[in-house]
């Protein structure tokens, strides 16, 4: 299993927050140069399910969130190789501060993929996470 978190502070409002989270679940090749293009198959109440195009493969979540809980929640579906989540979580710091959280908790049947997962879901998503405290912050009200 591979079990991988990244923490910063995000110093924004956390409607801006959690609106640049929701522009990330729409349109994820705006937060990684590795997602060469995304597509929305079904919309839910809290949730979606997406196919994201990465250079070697195509993978599909199902994302959900809960405004509520400041959480939202992406499964690997379908994958022969690889079940898992990656879990973004915002907790209140101090006066329009926020602690965003995204854990990578992922199992694959090889030791290879294991490694694959480590040396390029890593960085994919050490990029989107930078780039959501990023955008964040920087957008104008």
């Amino acid at each position: 299993m591979t079990q991988i978190s990244f923490k910063c502070t995000v110093q924004a409002p956390f409607e801006r927050l959690w609106q640049t989270l929701m522009s990330e679940i729409e349109k994820p090749e705006n937060f990684s140069k590795s997602i060469l293009r995304s597509e929305v198959l079904e919309r839910f109440n809290d949730g979606l399910l997406r196919v994201v195009s990465v250079p070697d493969a195509d993978v599909r979540e199902r994302i959900t969130w809960t405004f509520d809980e400041k959480k939202v929640v992406s499964t690997l579906v379908g994958h022969p190789q690889l079940s898992g989540q990656i879990i973004k979580t915002v907790e209140a710091g101090a006066e329009d501060t926020w602690i965003m959280s995204t854990t990578l908790n992922w199992q694959s049947i090889d030791e290879g993929v294991d490694q694959m997962v480590k040396r390029k879901v890593e960085g994919f998503v050490q990029e989107c996470h930078d780039h959501i405290k990023a955008a964040s912050e920087n957008m104008t009200p």
